[in-house]
């Protein structure tokens, strides 16, 4: 044990207490079995279960005043449903062995439409923060006739994005699906049929 002054304080290390600044109870794995021991114990610790519907607004109702309104009392069961979830057993042991969630026989990819870029996580001296979008890859592809008379939604379908703009881009072994952002309704009176019809430009007409 590590040296201390009062019989009742936690076992602590000076140097991980001071960068720490908080509560800690130092103890020493002092085996191999120890060890397995402690990381499969956290590793499998069980949360607690979330409460039903019916016991978070009973909960929220005790802890209201007389003069507050429902509009609160809905936006605190609001808060409080949607702020955490319960994980099953099978979504557990897929996280741990850090198998995938889920498998489809198609790939996918999300175009945007709406002139947005991704942020770039790692910048060398002079480079853009953002990287190169889909549109500037088809706005930069090659000027050859095959390029020329392809339509936007089947170089994306058709083609890995290169690294470069200008760049040659790779064929893909099979096709895959496109899904289109922002979503626009094609209903004729909705408030965003004027930019569906451009984007059905933009997807089918080189």
């Amino acid at each position: 044990l590590t040296e201390r002054n009062d019989g009742l304080i936690n076992s602590f290390n000076p140097v991980q207490l001071s960068a720490w600044r908080a509560n800690v109870d130092m103890q020493y794995c002092v085996s191999r079995r120890k060890v397995v021991e402690y990381v499969a114990k956290y590793a499998t610790k069980c949360e607690p279960r979330s409460q039903t519907m019916k016991q978070v607004f009973a909960t929220i109702a005790k802890s209201l005043s007389d003069d507050s309104t429902s509009l609160k009392a809905v936006q605190k069961l609001l808060i409080n449903s949607v702020g955490e979830r319960d994980y099953s057993a099978q979504e557990t042991c897929h996280l741990l062995l850090q198998l995938p969630m889920f498998k489809a026989s198609r790939d996918f990819i999300v175009l945007s439409l709406d002139g947005s870029r991704a942020v770039e996580e790692r910048l060398d001296e002079d480079q853009p923060a953002t990287a190169p979008a889909a549109l500037d890859h088809y706005a930069a592809r090659p000027d050859t006739q095959h390029f020329n008379e392809m339509t936007l939604l089947s170089f994306v379908q058709q083609h890995s994005m290169p690294k470069e703009l200008g760049s040659e881009p790779n064929r893909r072994r099979k096709n895959i699906v496109v899904i289109v952002r922002p979503y626009c309704s094609p209903d004729p009176s909705g408030p965003k049929y004027e930019q569906y019809c451009q984007q059905k430009l933009m997807l089918h007409v080189p």
